[in-house]
């Protein structure tokens, strides 16, 4: 009996044994060549059965159970080539690498999710940092222009001046900008302009442009930027995507030993195009006139006469011809240089990234009239431990810039007008020392208009701005597939603008006086804005397989988002001293203006992905948004969207040939 019990208790262990050694648990880690983090939601298939997962948030899989005589898995991703691993014991770490032909790029979309381009049932385009810097533009806008289609973006030229960013037409009689979002958090995209009447603005188009949010960008500290085209891509922002998204995503630390990069470029530039002028007729107003400014008089031939002040001790005499290139000639040649260092390490639980980025630009005017400063300073970090992942990074920056007057002068001399009244016949390079007794108020040629390089040395306007902007983002695994976010983000500007006009009188019985020249009484304004954006999100993400065909994936939350602006501003008309640019310093006293606003909208927004078999799509996204700017009980509406779309070629491989390679 005994040796009955220990006959079957042997044959039980071998059997438990043989059953043991059957199957076993394959574990593995995939990242990405291309940056070295982590592929998440990549496809993994042990080869022959229909086991199968896909990768957490942190690249890593395990497949249990798998069959003893199972040799290899199959690991796929959208946008990378497919690969075969060898099973074998410990842990397996599989990089994927890009594929270069691959029509179907992993893109960034709306909430800073990635998906694949191939899936998506809108118009998603995406440039990287090598083309946006290729121009060396200090700006992202312009290194974007020319290479998205459906997008047109234009700008007045000068550095630091707001750029107007249209997606697919004009949609609005108010506002046709898209909206901006910085690593998933909007981001403000004010324009600052200078509009008080005493700065020569009489109308809005002659407001000086201190340029817009979208410019204090880096384009050195962004990775890529993405263009979300139509209600589909942007139904989980809103109505302040209603124009589109410019989606931009910063650099950050790969797997890397301690690494320093300087980047440096100089431009020089000039301008393209001026007015083109007349050759026929000279100074005067039908007959010959010392005092005009136009070009009204007699027809040009050369002779030799008297000009400018008739109060010179020794008259000044000059041909009476055409001067060839005088307005060219008038600009001068300007300069932009940027500079960028920036510093990072990391390794597979943490990444730290610190840069630093001077723009500085000299434009094309005289007398240093219109130049640009911004620095940037940005630190970005990243890490995950285990089921948790954090990321943040904040960015400072400070703006200077020195424009010239615009606008027709009603309250001070402008630059343009000036330059347009002027007879073709005079040079303006001889006017350059406006210090000249020749030159100066007194004795300036004409009674109608200033000399030009005055008008640039002491009518200027000063813009100066502190911008802080950045996020904190906290992730957690909930359950494998399943992750859940929260992100807090924030913008704070504070800006600062002083304008003026020089008061300047002219001597007793000097030309100008007996010509009855009006004086300038002098202006002097100064502005205070500030802008600030808090924002803050909380979503689940999802995405599981169901069996090899089916594909599901779906995002939940909830947004609060909050603006404030606000305004103070002092204008003063007609100076007491002249040089001295302060709101003591006036015959009257100044008068002042100020505003503040406060928005805040909450939403809560939803999108399920649904693909079968990698050949079909659809996702269905939408967002009901509470607003404080409508009544209470009113204030509630939606945005909605769904897409589809098809790949025929993956559906029917037979209609890949020579010709078709790729058809959505």
């Amino acid at each position: 009996m005994k040796r009955k019990l220990m006959f079957f208790m042997t044959f039980l262990f071998i059997g438990i044994g043989l059953a043991t050694a059957q199957t076993s648990k394959v574990t593995g880690l995939v990242t990405s060549e291309e940056d070295g983090q982590p592929v998440v939601g990549a496809s993994v298939l042990v080869n022959g059965t229909t086991l199968g997962t896909i990768t957490d948030i942190d690249g890593k899989f395990t497949i249990s159970n798998v069959p003893s005589s199972s040799k290899t898995l199959r690991v796929s991703y959208v946008g990378m080539l497919p690969q075969e691993v060898t099973i074998k014991e410990g842990i397996l770490k599989i990089v994927l690498h890009s594929d270069a032909k691959a029509l179907d790029e992993v893109v960034v979309t709306a909430l800073g999710i990635k998906r694949s381009e191939k899936i998506l049932g809108y118009a998603a385009s995406t440039v990287k940092n090598d083309d946006l810097v290729a121009a060396k533009s200090g700006s992202v806008m312009s290194g974007l222009s020319g290479k998205i289609a459906g997008v047109n973006i234009s700008s007045s030229g000068t550095a630091g001046s707001s750029q107007k960013v249209i997606v697919r037409g004009y949609s609005s009689f108010s506002s046709n900008q898209p909206l901006y979002v910085i690593d998933g958090v909007p981001m403000s995209n004010n324009t600052s302009l200078s509009n008080d009447q005493g700065n020569g603005v009489i109308a809005a188009s002659d407001a000086i442009d201190f340029g817009n949010g979208a410019n204090d960008i880096n384009p050195d500290d962004v990775e890529s930027v993405t263009v979300l085209k139509g209600a589909s891509a942007t139904a989980l922002y809103g109505s302040r995507a209603a124009n589109g998204v410019v989606m931009i995503t910063t650099k950050r630390a790969k797997q890397e030993k301690l690494t320093v990069s300087y980047d440096g470029s100089f431009m020089a530039s000039n301008v393209l195009r001026v007015p083109q002028e007349q050759d026929k007729f000279g100074q005067g107003w039908g007959t010959w006139n010392r005092g005009e400014n136009g070009s009204w008089g007699p027809a040009l031939d050369g002779r030799l006469n008297e000009w400018g002040s008739s109060k010179l001790t020794t008259p000044m005499k000059k041909h009476y011809s055409f001067v060839k290139d005088n307005l060219r000639n008038f600009y001068t040649t300007g300069f932009e240089m940027n500079n960028n260092i920036s510093v990072r390490t990391g390794n597979e639980k943490m990444g730290l990234m610190l840069s630093y980025g001077n723009t500085s630009s000299n434009g094309v005017l005289p007398n240093n009239a219109d130049k640009y400063e911004r620095n940037t300073l940005s630190f970005r970090g990243n890490m995950k431990f285990g089921k948790f992942a954090a990321d943040a990074s904040i960015t400072y920056i400070r703006k200077d810039m020195t424009k010239a007057a615009a606008g027709q002068g009603n309250a001070g001399a402008t630059m343009q007008q000036e330059l347009i009244q002027h007879p073709v016949d005079i040079d303006y390079s001889v006017m350059k020392d406006f210090n000249d007794e020749r030159f100066n108020g007194d004795n300036y040629y004409t009674w109608y208009a200033q000399n030009p390089y005055w008008v640039l040395a002491n009518n200027k306007n000063n813009y100066q701005d502190d911008r802080i902007y950045g996020k904190l983002e906290l992730s957690y695994e909930v359950i494998p597939g399943l992750k859940a976010v929260g992100r807090l983000g924030g913008d704070f500007t504070n800006a600062r603008q002083k304008l003026r006009t020089a008061k300047l009188t002219y001597a007793d019985n000097s030309y100008s006086s007996i010509g009855g020249k009006s004086e300038e009484k002098g202006t002097y304004t100064e502005r205070t804005d500030n802008y600030d954006q808090i924002d803050a999100t909380l979503f689940l993400s999802a995405n599981y397989n169901i069996g090899t065909d089916i594909t599901l994936g779906g995002t939940a939350g909830w947004n609060l988002n909050q603006r404030k602006s606000s305004y103070l501003k002092s204008f003063l008309e007609g100076l007491f001293m002249e040089g001295w640019y302060n709101l003591q310093n006036g015959t009257d006293k100044p008068v002042s203006t100020n505003y503040s606003d406060l928005r805040r909208t909450i939403g809560a927004f939803a999108q399920v992905e649904f693909g079968y078999k990698n050949f079909w799509f659809v996702n269905l996204s939408g967002r009901n948004d509470w607003s404080s700017t409508l009544p209470i009980h009113h204030n509630s509406f939606f945005y909605g969207g769904i897409n589809t779309s098809v790949i025929l070629t993956d559906m029917f491989p037979s209609l890949k040939n020579n010709v078709i390679d790729f058809l959505k």
